[in-house]
């Protein structure tokens, strides 16, 4: 049986690529060039592998890689994905993080994606993380467990808090199942931001026995 011809979510004219995003639009996308290996944060310097801010303070995490800048239409695809059900630029998106993160040499054990709170995925209806976490799972071949981390309480939307307030909203909000020793684990969400969301989440898969975190986030924000 043929396959069904893809057309671009961008210009939506047919490409003869494997998902709905001709080769012109995706090299014209925000790309996150020559990033920082611990906050994913772009350097000014490309002679350098880490910012002097992780230098200075490293992060809970021990990589952290964001193929994209939270921009154009990777940002337009974050939106849709959370909040229209936008699973075709989901799945785009995630198709082209799994490229990334093979081209980067990503290695893990298992993909863990950030758990929304009961009240906010029953209001939502999906975890956008578990989108992406479940596609790149298949595609890397590393399995997922949607189960393993668990949100113990609703936190307000870290959007609406100053950068100040962040870390308390979401201290010890996250707690592992399960044991999980001499795990590497690939963490999986969508956006980063300041980081405290996934800090808190990397520090409650260290308190399980995971021997290493690395962030895999679909787009990052420029420096808060």
């Amino acid at each position: 049986m043929a396959w069904l011809p893809h057309y671009c979510v961008l210009c939506e004219r047919r490409c003869e690529s494997p998902i709905d995003l001709c080769t012109h639009c995706t090299a014209a996308l925000p790309w996150n060039t020559n990033p920082c290996a611990l906050c994913a944060l772009p350097l000014a310097d490309t002679s350098l592998d880490v910012c002097d801010a992780c230098t200075t303070r490293p992060p809970p995490w021990q990589g952290a890689l964001a193929p994209f800048l939270y921009d154009g239409a990777p940002a337009r695809w974050v939106q849709r994905l959370k909040f229209s059900n936008g699973f075709r630029e989901g799945q785009v998106l995630a198709h082209l993080m799994a490229d990334d993160l093979l081209a980067r040499g990503l290695t893990a054990d298992l993909i863990v994606p950030v758990p929304l709170s009961t009240w906010r995925l029953m209001r939502r209806g999906h975890n956008q993380a578990i989108t992406l976490a479940a596609a790149l799972s298949r595609a890397l071949h590393i399995p997922m467990s949607r189960r393993l981390l668990l949100r113990t309480r609703h936190t307000q939307a870290q959007a609406d808090l100053a950068i100040s307030a962040r870390r308390r909203n979401v201290a010890g909000a996250f707690r592992c199942r399960r044991p999980i020793e001499a795990l590497h684990i690939a963490l999986v969400d969508d956006v980063m931001t300041t980081g405290e969301t996934l800090a808190a989440a990397t520090r409650a898969l260290h308190d399980a026995g995971a021997v290493s975190v690395t962030l895999c986030i679909a787009t990052r924000t420029p420096a808060a």
